[in-house]
């Protein structure tokens, strides 16, 4: 959450000429949680790039089971393509 982070995903581009869309940043679900404002709008502004987010290892750590099918909701609402790993298993330990 480094306050020059965009720029330098945006020079990284730029120089190596790898086009965005080929590229995938992974979120700690503890960056999110910490600091959910400024991890939104870096989000918002790496998806504007082209860029795939992921999320890694969410519902395991710092956040409830619970909130993965809203996170989930928010994150079609926001446009993005959503993909789930290990839903089964929590769907069975909630269920």
């Amino acid at each position: 959450m480094k306050n020059d982070f965009l720029d330098e995903v945006r020079d990284i581009i730029s120089t190596s000429g790898i086009p965005a869309d080929r590229l995938e940043i992974e979120i700690t679900e503890s960056i999110m949680i910490d600091s959910v404002d400024k991890a939104l709008n870096c989000i918002d502004e790496i998806h504007k790039m082209g860029i795939k987010i992921a999320i890694d290892d969410f519902g395991t750590g710092y956040s409830s089971k619970q909130y993965v099918a809203a996170i989930i909701s928010i994150g079609h609402i926001m446009g993005f393509e959503v993909i789930s790993e290990g839903v089964e298993q929590l769907v069975r330990s909630l269920g």
